[in-house]
């Protein structure tokens, strides 16, 4: 059996301090030996961090991941289940994807979000969280949310 876990963070112009560690990063030493993929551009003015594990012979349980979660500085705000019916509509450009971008999470896309291919099709759990980071859009201040 595969398990798959996938953590998405948009950080568009985030506050990033040069002696701070990267929104996210910390991510990188979950369970590194099944990391599958890492995207991330995370520039001067913020930017964005996708990171893929999959493992086909053990379990992620939610209680270690939000466990590790925690002990990083996310707060969980909201979890909730996304069938895999949901999650078919998630297409942009004839392509899968998770529909996420600078101004958060889409359920419902409008065919207009282009936001992070999607490998996982058979629904799952989302969990959304406060970050400890801070974004500046249109000169406001707001959180930066973390998903897994």
């Amino acid at each position: 059996m595969k398990t798959r876990i996938v953590l998405l963070l948009i950080s568009m112009f985030a506050l990033v301090s040069c002696n701070k560690m990267t929104p996210a990063g910390f991510w990188k030493n979950y369970d590194s030996n099944h990391i599958t993929e890492k995207i991330g551009d995370q520039g001067p003015w913020g930017g964005h961090r996708a990171i893929f594990w999959q493992n086909q012979t053990g379990k992620y349980y939610e209680k270690d991941v939000l466990k590790f979660a925690f002990h990083n500085g996310w707060k969980l705000l909201k979890r909730d289940s996304i069938s895999a019916n949901v999650m078919k509509s998630w297409i942009f450009n004839n392509k899968l994807i998770f529909p996420l971008d600078n101004s958060g999470f889409h359920e419902s896309p409008d065919g207009t979000v282009d936001g992070f291919h999607r490998l996982i099709r058979n629904g799952g759990i989302l969990y959304k969280f406060t970050s400890g980071w801070t974004l500046v859009h249109n000169d406001k201040d707001k959180d930066a949310y973390g998903y897994i």
